[in-house]
């Protein structure tokens, strides 16, 4: 669309006003600073010239001082009057289109100061025959709005990735002109003024209560959310911008979704078709109108998801408002969106139910899966979200098993060159995957075998061997698979049952495993592996520092909880439950890279370094606990819904023979997971009734015993230690031993062995090195008992190890170090070393690593 600018807006150069008299000449009262026009060019100064200072002369030839500064003076008033004139003449032009053109809401929603202050700025762009595009800073610097020539589709999309990358926007109002001609797009920063008391009883509860009894009151079912006293509740959680502006049809109608999405993570997406927007003059345009509520979401990555969902289907964004109402529920919050969209040529309901169910999985999708539809869609066919869903989950899955070790291909890559070149193959092999599991209208097995076989065929084709390799494998996967939750209404993952003979290398010398279970979702991809139908093992967290090593914990993704759900199932081998483990890994690397950018952008403008960091590295810190949270939660979700049998839920799942009817899968913490994260999975559990939810997650804070507080695993590693140790003839009591640990002092396991070992052997127990994920320590003489203990007890990691205070030096070569005397300590009793559950707990030290 080209801009359609105002009569006078594209003539010539700006018009050179007439002087009636020559100015006379001033001299420069203080030194002057020329620049030359060649920039390097003029002088020693790099093109700098000084001029000396001059002292005015008193008379100019026929005029004395006197008249000269008269006659300046009237020169100014003759200039200031030319200017008010021209200024006069294009405010005449631009102002009765700007009242004419810009939409009623625009002036409703927005203050006086803003919109004038839009109005003075493109008076100005109009007289320097610019075309109005800007960005404009308000001076307190919570807001930012962009001007724009013309909307078009994806314009939006493109503002928001301009947007300053330091925080994150809390409200938005994004309004185009009438004719078309202009998009002026306001971001708000920082908290909004809840309404006032005394304003919600005088204008905006009486005024709904007037609305709902003239238009015969609210939705039956809903009709206990609009009572006086639930009313007045909830809009003291609203923003009074909010409730100015907001028609009574649209405070209705976002009360029904807050309600439906506060406490529990939902997107709610409601569309009306046919919308009459009474701001457009061309009564033919069709529109339709999305109302939107997300709980506890990012507002930025919100606003990216949906501009670039509505970018890539060609959906044009005529106005979009934005507001945060407060969630006390779950001390969150809820973001209400209202976006008007430009409906595009035979658009049909059924289309437009794919583009509402594809709003409410988006926050969960992962950003890779996004950039595949992105791309998709510029082609002549293109993915389905479900799909480029799919296409993502199958190569994160299948990175470590096709590049065998090996970093030869990343995953953007392995995934680029997949849509990017075998597109039409990438839809066939995701479109099985759908077809096999539709819950209705699911293939037979012998119109799957006709479909592998079209589809292998097409792969055989594949020239390239590493991309052929790369296909089969995934269209092995598909034809495999056992079940999935892929149809399950507002899933927060996509969950595979895998067989596991299709990860299987000759390296697995444990054998294959009972089952195999992955999880994929936003920033985060789960494997659980279990060796008998009914396992237990724990469930950790991986969060890499840095792309290379998140690239390599990728590659050893299922060869990590394969080596562990094989050790606990040794481990596990005189109970009844066999051994299995569950890990999750999470990009959180690309959070420093930007945290780094906000202290650097930060200190250049005048801030304290230290404060800065300090705060950046809170900001960070509670941005990554928080990405953790989420996906412990798409993790844990994903996995109930393969696993809970019921009736309800199996109407969207449908399984293959080889798949078990019921599921038996338990958990416990592990690395990084905390007792928020245990009581949120026990409780979700007993929410979706799964018949075992409280046997379903070890380790409960408030029953059972829970393993971090009394160091149930740390107790178990020990007695090995004690029991081996003995066998060899020495008593670990009488006589001083050497050890390194690997796991630090801010870790579950290491944190606990180290207080048992100080609590058991003393001194005798020389920690001669140990590792964490910040750093590590070494000494051949031991080292510093006191100072582990430190560390332990104040949940510090080792890159705070203090050198200064250590008691012991390092070993020099060929010089002897005699053995320090031990203290002398109690004999543990047999009874003291194996019923130490008995004891008093250990002090829970650390819930989980900072990074």
């Amino acid at each position: 669309m080209y801009l359609v600018k105002p009569p006078h807006w594209r003539k010539g150069a700006f018009p050179r006003l007439p002087l009636p008299l020559p100015l006379p000449r001033r001299r420069a009262a203080t030194p002057m600073r020329m620049l030359c026009a060649g920039g390097g060019m003029g002088g020693e100064n790099g093109g700098v010239v000084k001029v000396p200072e001059l002292k005015r002369e008193k008379s100019m030839g026929w005029l004395n001082s006197e008249k000269a500064d008269l006659l300046e003076e009237a020169m100014k008033k003759s200039l200031v009057h030319d200017l008010v004139d021209h200024n006069r003449e294009s405010a005449n032009q631009v102002v009765p289109w700007f009242l004419e053109n810009m939409p009623e809401d625009y002036f409703n929603q927005l203050s006086k100061e803003v919109w004038y202050g839009h109005l003075r700025a493109l008076n100005a762009l109009f007289e320097m025959k610019e075309s109005p595009d800007l960005l404009l800073k308000s001076p307190c610097d919570n807001f930012v709005t962009f001007i724009k020539s013309h909307n078009y589709t994806g314009l939006v999309d493109e503002m928001i990735t301009e947007l300053p990358k330091r925080k994150s926007p809390t409200h938005a109002r994004l309004f185009t002109s009438v004719d078309c001609v202009l998009a002026i797009n306001v971001f708000g920063y920082g908290e909004q003024k809840l309404a006032r008391e005394e304003d919600i009883e005088e204008r905006y509860l009486a005024s709904m209560l007037t609305f709902l009894q003239n238009s015969g009151g609210p939705p039956e079912e809903h009709a206990h959310l609009f009572t006086e006293d639930a009313m007045r509740k909830y809009m003291s959680m609203c923003p009074s911008s909010y409730l100015n502006l907001c028609s009574p049809q649209r405070f209705i109608k976002q009360r029904i979704q807050y309600e439906r999405v506060q406490g529990n993570e939902l997107v709610d997406v409601k569309v009306s078709r046919n919308y009459l927007w009474h701001s457009r003059k061309d009564e033919d345009e069709k529109y339709t109108l999305l109302s939107i509520a997300t709980h506890n979401h990012s507002p930025r990555v919100t606003l990216e998801n949906f501009a670039s969902y509505m970018a890539s289907a060609n959906l044009d964004i005529e106005f979009l408002y934005m507001d945060r109402i407060l969630d006390t529920h779950e001390s969150g919050h809820v973001d209400v969106l209202s976006i008007l969209l430009k409906d595009p040529p035979n658009m049909h309901d059924k289309e437009w139910e794919e583009i509402r169910s594809d709003l409410e999985r988006i926050k969960w999708v992962d950003t890779a899966a996004l950039e595949a539809f992105n791309y998709s869609r510029t082609q002549a066919t293109g993915l389905t979200l479900q799909q480029a869903e799919i296409l993502s989950a199958l190569c994160h899955m299948l990175h470590g098993q096709l590049n065998s070790g090996t970093m030869d291909i990343t995953l953007d890559k392995m995934l680029t060159s997949v849509y990017g070149h075998y597109l039409a193959i990438a839809i066939d092999i995701c479109s099985l995957f759908e077809r096999r599991f539709h819950p209705t209208q699911g293939l037979t097995k012998q119109e799957e075998d006709l479909e592998y076989e079209r589809i292998s065929g097409r792969v055989s084709m594949v020239v390239e061997e590493t991309m052929r390799t790369t296909l089969d494998k995934m269209l092995t996967v598909v034809k495999d698979a056992r079940k999935t939750n892929l149809y399950v209404p507002q899933r927060k993952g996509l969950g595979i049952s895998v067989n596991p003979a299709n990860l299987s290398t000759p390296k697995h010398v444990a054998g294959l495993p009972y089952g195999v279970l992955f999880m994929h979702g936003r920033r985060s991809n789960l494997f659980h592996v279990r060796f008998r139908e009914h396992s237990r093992g724990g469930m950790r967290v991986a969060t890499p520092n840095s792309p290379q090593e998140y690239t390599l914990r990728s590659l050893n993704h299922y060869e990590e909880a394969y080596g562990l759900a094989a050790t606990q199932h040794a481990k596990n081998k005189d109970i009844a439950e066999g051994g299995s483990k569950a890990v999750l890994l999470v990009r959180t690397h690309d959070y420093d890279d930007i945290k780094a950018m906000q202290t650097h952008q930060r200190v250049k403008q005048g801030a304290n370094k230290n404060e800065e960091e300090q705060k950046i590295l809170e900001e960070a810190k509670t941005a990554r606990d928080g990405l953790i949270f989420r996906s412990v939660r798409m993790a844990a979700d994903s996995l109930l819904d393969l696993i809970i049998p019921d009736p309800e839920l199996e109407k969207y799942i449908k399984r293959t023979p080889e798949a078990p009817e019921q599921e038996f899968v338990y958990l416990g913490p592990d690395e990084q997971i905390t007792p928020t994260h245990i009581n949120w999975i026990t409780d979700q559990a007993k929410l979706r009734h799964l018949p075992y939810a409280t046997a379903f997650m070890s380790s409960k804070p408030l029953s059972g015993i829970n393993h971090k507080e009394y160091g149930v695993t740390s107790e178990g590693v020990c007695i090995f230690l004690d029991v081996a140790l003995r066998n060899m003839g020495k008593d670990p009591t009488e006589r001083p031993f050497t050890l390194k640990i690997t796991g630090g002092t801010s870790g579950d396991v290491a944190g606990n062995a180290i207080k048992i070992l100080n609590r058991d052997y003393g001194e005798n127990a020389k920690i001669v090195g140990i590792v964490d994920h910040k750093g590590c320590c070494e000494d051949p003489s031991g080292l510093d008992l006191t100072e582990l203990m430190r560390l332990v007890n104040n949940e510090l990691s080792l890159e705070h190890f203090d050198e200064s205070g250590h008691k012991h030096t390092p070993t020099q070569p060929n010089q002897s170090n005699p053995k320090p005397k031990p203290k002398p300590t109690p004999k543990p009793t047999e009874t003291n070393r194996t019923n130490r559950t008995e004891q008093t707990p250990l002090k829970h030290h650390r819930r989980h690593h900072d990074g």
